[in-house]
C-alpha cells in the first residue's frame, strides 16, 4: 500500500455508490476570523474594579443531598460553638503513634465498607425474596381461578 492509495480510499468515500457525498468546507483561516477587542478596549472593562458576572448552572440537588448539607452545617454550626474544643496550643503526635492511628482508620473504614457490602446484599437478598413472592403470589392466584372454573363446571354439569 502506497502513499497514493490513501488518497483513492479518499475519493471512494467521496462517492458512494451512486450517490455524491458533500464535503463541509474548510473552516475560515486565521485571516478571515474577525479581531476579537481586548479586555481594556471593552467599556465594562475600563471602569476600575467592575465585574462582569457570569451566569451559574444551576445544579438540581437531590434532597438527600440537601438534608445531608443541612445537617453538616447544623453540625458545623455546634462544634464552632464548643470552647472546649478549640485547639490552645499546637499539638503534636509521635511518628509512632501516627502510624497505630492511621492504621486504626483504615480499619474502621474498612469495616465500614464491609458493613455496606452486607448491606447491599441484604438489600438484594430482599429483593430476590420479594420477587420469589409475588411469582408464589400470581401461581396462587392462578390456581384459584382454575379451581373455581372447574368448579362451576362441574356444578353447572349436575343443574
Amino acid at each position: 500500500m502506497g502513499f497514493t492509495d490513501l488518497f483513492k480510499k479518499k475519493r471512494e468515500l467521496e462517492t458512494i455508490g451512486n450517490k455524491k457525498i458533500e464535503v463541509p468546507a474548510a473552516p475560515p483561516s486565521k485571516k478571515d476570523m474577525p479581531e476579537f477587542p481586548t479586555p481594556k478596549e471593552i467599556p465594562e472593562f475600563r471602569k476600575e474594579g467592575a465585574k462582569i458576572e457570569r451566569p451559574q448552572p444551576k445544579k438540581s440537588a437531590s434532597s438527600i443531598e440537601r438534608i445531608e448539607r443541612k445537617a453538616v452545617t447544623s453540625q458545623k454550626k455546634e462544634l464552632e460553638e464548643r470552647d472546649d474544643l478549640k485547639l490552645k496550643k499546637p499539638i503534636f503526635v509521635y511518628l509512632d503513634s501516627y502510624k497505630e492511628i492511621m492504621k486504626e482508620v483504615n480499619q474502621i473504614n474498612n469495616t465500614l465498607k464491609e458493613g455496606d457490602d452486607s448491606l447491599k446484599r441484604v438489600a438484594e437478598f430482599k429483593e430476590d425474596e420479594d420477587e420469589e413472592f409475588s411469582r408464589w403470589e400470581s401461581q396462587i392466584k392462578d390456581i384459584q381461578k382454575k379451581l373455581i372454573y372447574a368448579d362451576k363446571t362441574l356444578f353447572a354439569a349436575q343443574k
